[in-house]
């Protein structure tokens, strides 16, 4: 179980740097990358739904967010 939570740690810095550094490069700005990180951090918290409607303002076009 602790391999599980570990690995999960590491998916959600790796998720935030990738952010981090469109916001360095000017794609998104440093209140869209607070609103990423806060979704990271409050992910136990909020359902699928509010999961993708959060994150689907960052994905181009008409697809469809499968998180399972």
């Amino acid at each position: 179980m602790l391999d599980l939570f570990e690995d999960m740690e590491r998916l959600k810095l790796r998720f935030i740097s990738a952010f981090e550094e469109l916001a360095r490069r000017g794609v998104i700005s440093e209140d869209d990358l607070a609103e990423i990180i806060d979704l990271v951090d409050r992910l136990d918290e909020l359902t699928e739904e509010q999961i993708k409607e959060r994150l689907g303002r960052f994905i181009p076009g008409d697809q469809d967010v499968r998180l399972a």
